[in-house]
């Protein structure tokens, strides 16, 4: 049990502490560079490895979409018990995460990849011949440990001039009972348009975000599940400001880091208001 208590001691030490010095020493993704904000055509590159995104996430469907199954063993047994704990949690994770893809029904997956091929093709107005932002497109179907509500996020990996950025726009919440369920062929053609929509939302973020719209003035006690399926206790993020009315924000973590705590923090986020609670500012 000391292992536990000191365990729970260092994460109340580094996420309660609430002032100025702390917040200086975050890690966040920087802002993209001001010559990436126009004259410039995008690339597809993909698909990405789940694993650089989560470290148990699997693909489902398709190679551009994953599922992340957040616990499901036990973490006291890791404290306590050192790598034979760590297994033991693993194994147990990696079960429960078969245990729900094996439920999907893979006809159901959208591919986020084709979507923004259609989008990117239908969007070329004689912009092939010009320098390239590449560009990687997802979807995650993320189940936090014991929750009845899947998140979907629809994700994309850009580079730039040597800069790497995450965009994520958050879809309304799933029931995890409709995950394996059939789809009218309407409803299938809504969210085929939902996500393609999302695409198109995330290009216009990051080229405001090139072109200087956001800066990090101040930082928000956020207390999430959609950012952090880990534990509810506020972290502080930066609230950038509003995309055609929607909440953007800057996560933790940066790119290729962090991949447990801040796997899904990290990069610029767009919420529809109803999805955030936003705290004090964090001092």
């Amino acid at each position: 049990m000391k292992k536990l208590f000191v365990f729970a001691m260092a994460i109340a030490t580094a996420y309660a502490s609430n002032n100025a010095e702390a917040t200086a020493k975050l890690k966040m993704q920087a802002r993209p560079p001001a010559t990436c904000a126009e004259g410039r055509a995008f690339a597809l590159l993909g698909p990405i490895n789940p694993k650089s995104v989560y470290t148990n996430a699997v693909s489902i469907g398709n190679e551009s979409t994953m599922y992340a199954q957040i616990g499901g063993g036990s973490a006291v047994a890791t404290l306590l018990f050192g790598p034979i704990g760590a297994a033991a949690n693993m194994a147990a994770i990696h079960n429960k995460t078969t245990s729900q893809t094996g439920k999907i029904n893979k006809d159901l997956i959208v591919d986020p990849f084709v979507m923004l091929e259609q989008l990117l093709v239908a969007q070329d107005t004689g912009l092939s011949s010009l320098p390239k932002i590449n560009i990687t497109p997802f979807v995650v179907y993320l189940r936090p440990k014991n929750s009845e509500l899947i998140e979907r996020r629809v994700v994309l990996d850009i580079q730039c001039d040597g800069w790497k950025g995450r965009y994520s726009y958050h879809l309304n919440s799933m029931p995890a009972q409709k995950l394996g369920t059939e789809m009218t062929d309407q409803e299938y053609l809504d969210y085929q348009a939902h996500l393609q929509n999302a695409e198109k939302q995330l290009i216009k973020l990051f080229q405001a975000d090139a072109s200087g719209k956001f800066t990090v003035s101040e930082y928000n006690k956020i207390s999430s599940w959609l950012l952090n399926p880990y534990f509810s206790a506020p972290l502080p993020q930066a609230v950038l400001g509003e995309l055609e009315g929607r909440t953007v924000l800057l996560g933790q973590g940066e790119i290729g880091k962090d991949q447990y705590l801040f796997a899904f923090m990290k990069g610029v986020h767009l919420f529809d208001a109803s999805q955030l609670e936003i705290g004090k500012v964090w001092d």
